[in-house]
């Protein structure tokens, strides 16, 4: 298996790899609303992530995607890649989803960690995958400049697994019913 930057034409197949782990996401539904509409988001929000500052890392044996994982920044991304993503987003999914993400950011922004922490927005894997090292080889990849990193779940059984990680529960919050649980993984030292 090999762990790198994903190609533009490789993005449907994290498109579904994604809408198949979050299609029962309180956060994503949230947002979205509908499950047979989650696929439709990701394809809207995917290019922004992918070209901000971070990566769209795939886990891949042969040409099989088996993980992947949506990382970004606290700085996030520049004006003219928000405005570019704001009108696809619109025609592809509608003003509620887009104005429910916008207003989710805002929230979640006030839990960032200072310093120029990296974000892992999004990690999905297989499910005939799980458990076999697929997520950890993409977290390990992600942390491999040394930079701090925050994350956000609403699976509250996913907390030990990131704390296995080297993740720290930072805070705790709701939004509009759904519970959010944020955690940083500090700075390496090298």
């Amino acid at each position: 298996m090999i762990v790198r930057d994903l190609e533009p034409a490789e993005y449907e197949a994290a498109v579904s790899l994604l809408a198949a782990s979050f299609s029962d996401d309180a956060g994503v539904l949230a947002v979205v609303r509908h499950d047979k509409e989650v696929a439709t988001w990701f394809r809207a929000v995917l290019p922004l992530l992918a070209a901000a500052p971070g990566r769209l890392l795939g886990a891949l044996e042969g040409d099989a995607l088996r993980g992947v994982l949506v990382g970004g920044h606290t700085s996030g991304p520049g004006v003219g890649r928000q405005i570019s993503w704001l009108a696809r987003a619109l025609a592809r999914v509608g003003a509620g989803p887009v104005w429910r993400t916008i207003r989710h950011d805002q929230q979640r922004v006030q839990t960032f960690p200072t310093g120029g922490a990296r974000i892992v927005e999004f990690v999905a894997v297989d499910p005939a995958q799980r458990g076999g090292g697929v997520g950890r080889a993409l977290f390990a990849a992600s942390h491999a400049d040394g930079a701090p990193h925050w994350l956000e779940t609403t699976r509250e059984r996913n907390l030990p697994i990131f704390a296995r990680l080297g993740y720290v529960e930072t805070s705790r919050r709701e939004e509009h019913g759904v519970s959010y649980f944020a955690m940083q993984r500090p700075r390496e030292q090298r």
